[in-house]
């Protein structure tokens, strides 16, 4: 992969399964050229591309790289995540979580908690103004969640 993309003057990047080219292109024909290249090499090891998966980003477009929204240095999360999250506070504050629970079919409220609170979390370390925005409504709706988190997770915490 690294060689196709030094050949084509491009930067190659990786994490776990998910591979991204970036730079340059002339044009979009260059850029299926490429991809249908790294197909070809990734099935000779026996593994393929999910098409679904597979974008041709223009310059100035949308770039989801990992999850995260890329524009250059910038790094984001993609608005429909946040969106998400907001909607889920929304409801979670205007019907409360037995309401809101029942409405999306989550039977354990503890678990859907500690998935909401770990969805903020991971917000805020991406984007921390707007994650601790989301902390602080999550804790206004929820003001004992922190002591009840400390109170679950205090066995799987050694003192040494």
């Amino acid at each position: 992969m690294q060689n196709i993309a030094a050949r084509e003057g491009l930067t190659f990047t990786r994490y776990a399964d998910d591979m991204t080219f970036s730079g340059e292109m002339l044009d979009r024909a260059a850029a299926v050229k490429i991809s249908r290249e790294v197909s070809i090499v990734v099935g000779r090891y026996g593994f393929g591309i999910n098409l679904q998966k597979t974008s041709i980003a223009k310059n100035g477009g949308r770039k989801i790289v990992t999850g995260l929204s890329v524009d250059g240095d910038v790094v984001r999360l993609p608005r429909a995540y946040k969106d998400a999250i907001r909607q889920e506070l929304f409801y979670l504050d205007k019907h409360g979580i037995q309401e809101h629970c029942a409405r999306i079919g989550h039977k354990n409220h503890l678990s859907y908690l500690l998935r909401l609170a770990g969805r903020i979390r991971y917000a805020t370390s991406i984007e921390p103004v707007i994650g601790q925005r989301m902390m602080h409504l999550f804790l206004r709706i929820f003001p004992t969640f922190q002591e009840t988190e400390r109170l679950i997770f205090q066995d799987f915490v050694s003192d040494d």
